[in-house]
């Protein structure tokens, strides 16, 4: 999903894309940060693949919902 626009971080731009695509996005909220548990199909830590994200080409190391972006961010999940 491109285009978007009005999100101040990582967990913002993940919900406004999943709305757009109708995508469910499942996600808590734990002491050191946001956890997402699923985008879609793609359930995190199930048969040993994870939910990742990578912002403007690089792996992001932070939880997503403390991974502040730019107007031109370019934030993509993978499942591996």
């Amino acid at each position: 999903i491109g285009g978007l626009s009005g999100a101040d971080n990582g967990w913002e731009l993940t919900v406004m894309g999943c709305e757009v695509a109708g995508i469910e996005f499942v996600y808590h909220q734990e002491s050191i940060g946001g956890y997402v548990d699923s985008i879609a199909n793609a359930e995190d830590g199930k048969d040993d693949r994870w939910l990742m994200y990578w912002v403007d080409g690089i792996h992001a190391n932070g939880a997503i919902n403390a991974y502040s972006i730019e107007e031109d961010t370019i934030l993509i999940w993978y499942y591996l």
